[in-house]
């Protein structure tokens, strides 16, 4: 391999740790979302509901940033290894 090559692994390492950072960032918005609406809005019902709801949301969504950097980093040792 050449430099060029290892460069290329590097960058894509480094893009699916951002990717992963994003997906914790959107699970972040989604709690604190959840957490306004039900402190912001006690008497209203759907609001609370909506709230309520958005926290198994952001944990699916958490679950999945998690499943999709482990593949992808599997990917790319799998893709690594092969180009030597």
């Amino acid at each position: 391999m050449i430099l060029r090559d290892f460069l290329a692994i590097d960058r894509t390492k480094l893009a699916n740790e951002r990717t992963l950072l994003a997906y914790f960032r959107t699970v972040i918005l989604l709690v604190a979302t959840g957490v306004t609406l039900i402190k912001l809005f006690p008497d209203e019902q759907i609001l609370r509901i909506a709230g309520f709801g958005m926290f198994p949301f952001s944990l699916l969504i958490g679950l999945l940033g998690i499943y999709s950097f482990y593949r992808t980093k599997k990917n790319i040792s799998t893709g690594y290894k092969e180009l030597d």
